[in-house]
């Protein structure tokens, strides 16, 4: 659809719905970590299940490469000034379809891992740990192992400028990759520990595994 909203996941989600991996369409948005999980779990092999934080790690590799990646990865969809502007889509903001940057892969071909939407893990934690003690973006110094707040000080090495997002404790899913807007905090190591599992939104998608046969 080029309109999702939270309303249109919740009737498609009891109705029976599941999640598609298919080129050249409006990523579903406006889902939360639970109806991600079900979206996932209702497809008809019954082999797909929203994947694992080990399972989404595996496969962010960009072109083959995980580590010492550009602090821009302008092949992928992070920079909304010029990436995708679906004005038909309300709701969906600048999210680009399905595949569309066709540099934005892995070796796996598993495409628009890193921006473009946010993506639920299957896990929930209820203790984040802060590496200052304040809630906020924290980006990592290969150089000095230390975490700072200022993205400006973290070196452009292993993780490149990836971002991760401490909030407060209670119940947190986990969020990867970073969206359509997130510039330089996006890539394969960025991280968003602030929103219960209820949370949604026009910038939050998910993605599905499946297991082995």
């Amino acid at each position: 659809s080029s309109a999702w909203t939270a309303a249109l996941t919740f009737s498609l989600i009891t109705s029976g719905g599941y999640a598609e991996s298919t080129e050249g369409k409006y990523p579903w948005t406006y889902v939360n970590q639970t109806a991600a999980r079900q979206a996932c779990e209702q497809h008809p092999t019954g082999r797909k299940h929203l994947c694992t934080s080990n399972e989404w790690m595996a496969a962010s590799n960009i072109n083959g490469q995980t580590y010492n990646l550009p602090a821009t990865l302008s092949n992928c969809t992070i920079d909304e000034s010029t990436d995708c502007d679906w004005t038909d889509a309300p709701g969906s903001g600048d999210a680009c379809l399905t595949g569309s940057k066709t540099n934005c892969k892995s070796a796996e071909l598993v495409y628009d891992m890193t921006g473009n939407l946010w993506e639920w893990a299957n896990e929930t934690i209820t203790v984040t740990i802060p590496p200052a003690g304040g809630n906020s973006w924290y980006y990592i110094n290969t150089t000095s192992q230390q975490y700072t707040v200022n993205n400006s000080a973290a070196d452009n090495g292993r993780y490149g400028k990836d971002g991760t997002y401490f909030g407060t404790a209670g119940v947190r899913g986990v969020l990867r990759g970073g969206g359509w807007h997130y510039g330089i905090s996006a890539g394969p190591f960025c991280a968003y520990l602030g929103n219960a599992p209820s949370a949604t939104g026009y910038p939050v998608g998910f993605r599905c595994c499946a297991a082995p046969n």
